[in-house]
Order: C-alpha cells, then structure tokens, then sequence
C-alpha cells in the first residue's frame, strides 16, 4: 500500500513542478492552462470583451478570490503553493455572480462559469 500512495505522490509532486515551472515561465503566480467562458456567461453577455469581467479576472490571477469563505481561500493558496488542486473563486459582476476555476493537473484549465454550471 505504501508504494502505492508513494507513486500517487511522486506523480503528484511532478505535474506540480511542471505546472509551477509554466506559471514562472509565463510571469504567473499560478498556470492557467486553457482558458473557457462557458455558455451561460457568453448567454449572459460575459465575454472576454467585458470590462467588468476582465476587472474580475485581473482579481483571480492576483490570487484575490473574491467572495469565498476563509477556508477556501486557504485551499486555494495551497493549490497555488503546490501547482496541484482546485482553485475557485466566486465574483460578482454586472450583479450577477461567476466563478473562475482552475484544475491544475494534468490538463490545466480554467474555466469562467455560472454557479449553476458547476
């Protein structure tokens, strides 16, 4: 068993590193991979051309993340510590509410959505 949570971990650690080392590479604090509007928010009129949205996004990549409990934020600095995890951060704009992920993993990617489309 040892052996086996030993390789989860050294997988673990590795895609970390690699993920930190694209963060540095890119001049971020954390990878953001590919990065997806969902439907809902495009529905919505939240595109990469919103200002306001773009003002949020700005927030997320500072690693504010915005109207979240404190123990989420926490969760969210470790994954950003580790270049491994869920990131998630919740923002309003033009009164409605959106959230910003980020799985770092394997395939990076981040995702701008509704609550709804979680």
């Amino acid at each position: 068993m040892d052996n086996i949570y030993n390789g989860i971990r050294e997988e673990i650690n590795k895609i970390g590193r690699k993920n930190r080392s694209l963060a540095e590479q890119y001049g971020q604090k954390f990878y953001l991979g590919g990065i997806v509007i969902s439907l809902g928010c495009q529905a919505k009129g939240l595109t990469e051309w919103n200002i306001h949205l773009a003002d949020q996004f700005s927030r997320y990549i500072n690693c504010d993340w915005g109207n979240i409990p404190e123990e989420d934020m926490i969760k969210n600095n470790i994954s950003v510590e580790h270049g491994y995890g869920i990131i998630l951060a919740s923002y309003t704009v033009d009164e409605e509410e959106i959230w910003i992920s980020t799985q770092l993993g394997k395939e990076t990617y981040t995702k701008i959505m509704l609550p709804c489309e979680w």
